[in-house]
């Protein structure tokens, strides 16, 4: 899939601004081979629902709209 580090206090600064989203995806669904890159994460924020359920459909380069 990728990697993804921080630095110290970063993550915890992110979740204090709201500029990271936490959420729960099943282990199923995170080993599952089929499942295409890209589309993880948008199951992922799929499953949240509400208002967050509508980045899974954002462009990737938003501002080239």
């Amino acid at each position: 899939m990728g990697y993804s580090g921080w630095a110290t206090s970063q993550l915890q600064a992110e979740l204090e601004e709201n500029s990271s989203i936490l959420g729960d995806l099943d282990a199923k669904h995170i080993f599952n081979q089929d499942i295409q890159d890209g589309e993880l994460w948008k199951l992922a924020i799929r499953s949240k629902g509400g208002t967050d359920d509508l980045l899974a459909n954002s462009p990737i380069y938003p501002n080239l709209n």
